[in-house]
């Protein structure tokens, strides 16, 4: 027997003790990545502080304008400490019938929006936190399976040299062993960068500070639909975030454009006031300069924008024709979301057939010519840089199979969030 199989059950071993080792590091599920996203990450945390932005201008937009507090010195003569008429007065303004309301249904609109904002950071997040997930478990397989083939190389390059010392092998096999064993070294540091890009990645949307090693419980499994082309747009309109945001936008604008054409309508002030009124008859010789009365008086005014009448046709103007872009937005939403669903499931359907090719037909060949070749080897029939290629050529085809379900899982993610994404300028970004 050869001793290169002992030596691949050693490499075997030493990447079985890796996987244990790797027990001791902080475990993360799927599920933990997303809930703890949605806990900490900025994006979300800006959104909830839009939030409460947005109510404090609901509060702020149902406000009545602040009163005024008044008082007159009239009639005042060179002696200034005795003015013949004091009044101090209240008087508060009301808006046209209307304003304050419309002004009021435009800022609950506008917290409406902010929370629907959250809701649709909250659904892409949790898609993006997948992705970023399902790549990490493609770069750890990628990174086990190079460790593995480097593991090999280097045993296989120590046995051709002792063999070559012993005249069983070839100065050329030496050779090749070396250059084979310097390629997986290059291609493991490349891998290796590849995982550390992958884990910070995940980490920024995790909010997660510390760079320490993850180790995932999930794997990338192939996972079937349970839902048919129709059922899945039709749920994806239905709960999108973004269908909404823009339909709540229509009617904000609407009240918009109503408050704009009450621009133009007068406002009233009404008032109370106390006066003092001296010099009221009758004179008399005991009284020359007459009674000092105290009096109660109301005041009424009317604003009337008699010399403004640009402002509003031009609050109208600018209205109408937000009015208009937002019924706009909307339409070109709705078919731009049914473009992106066709090419998104489209993607997923070739990657599931690919990925069910893969689990029922190539992975079992390939397993087959591996077992096949390592009986060719121990009966002579097959040299030992052949079967070296027929075993990089299965994993590679298993590194293959990984990436196909990666790219499967992703492609499902972009389809949980096919309702959230809209691209106004979608030609010129492609």
């Amino acid at each position: 027997m050869s001793p290169f199989l002992p030596s691949c059950g050693a490499a075997l071993f030493l990447f079985l003790l890796l996987i244990e080792n790797s027990a001791a590091q902080e475990k993360l599920s799927l599920q933990q990545a997303v809930d703890l996203a949605l806990q900490q990450n900025p994006q979300i945390v800006l959104a909830q502080q839009e939030i409460a932005a947005a109510q404090g201008r609901s509060v702020l937009a149902n406000a009545l304008p602040p009163a005024e507090l008044f008082s007159r010195l009239n009639e005042i003569s060179f002696d200034l400490a005795a003015p013949d008429e004091i009044e101090i007065g209240l008087s508060q303004t009301f808006e046209f019938p209307g304003k304050r309301s419309g002004r009021k249904a435009v800022a609950n609109a506008g917290r409406q929006i902010a929370e629907l904002q959250l809701a649709r950071l909250r659904a892409l997040l949790a898609a993006e936190v997948k992705k970023r997930y399902y790549e990490n478990l493609l770069a750890n397989e990628n990174l086990s399976s190079q460790q593995f083939a480097v593991q090999l190389l280097d045993d296989l390059q120590r046995l051709l040299t002792q063999r070559y010392q012993g005249g069983a092998a070839s100065y050329v096999d030496v050779v090749r062993a070396r250059i084979e064993l310097g390629r997986g070294r290059s291609e493991l540091a490349a891998v290796q960068q590849q995982q550390v890009v992958a884990l910070t990645k995940l980490n920024l949307l995790l909010g997660r500070e510390s760079n320490l090693p993850l180790q995932f419980s999930d794997s990338l499994a192939y996972e079937s639909f349970s839902l048919s082309r129709d059922s899945l747009f039709a749920q994806s309109v239905r709960q999108s975030n973004l269908r909404q945001i823009f339909a709540v936008a229509i009617e904000r604008q609407r009240r918009a454009l109503q408050l704009a054409q009450l621009i133009g309508r007068p406002d009233f002030s009404f008032g109370a006031s106390f006066q003092r009124v001296a010099e009221n008859p009758p004179f008399t010789a005991a009284q020359p300069q007459g009674e000092t009365i105290n009096a109660f008086g109301v005041e009424a005014s009317i604003n009337l924008p008699l010399f403004n009448r640009a402002a509003p046709k031009g609050e109208k103007q600018i209205a109408q024709a937000e009015l208009n872009a937002a019924e706009t937005r909307l339409a070109y939403f709705e078919q731009q979301v049914r473009r992106n669903f066709e090419v998104t499931f489209a993607a997923v359907e070739a990657t599931e057939k690919q990925a069910l090719e893969f689990r029922n037909v190539v992975l079992p060949e390939s397993e087959n010519a591996v077992n096949a070749a390592v009986a060719a080897y121990q009966s002579g029939q097959l040299s030992l840089t052949d079967l070296l290629d027929i075993y990089r050529t299965t994993r590679q085809i298993r590194l293959e199979k990984s990436r196909i379900i990666f790219n499967y899982l992703a492609a499902r993610a972009d389809l949980e969030m096919i309702g959230e994404k809209f691209e106004l300028n979608q030609n010129e970004n492609e």
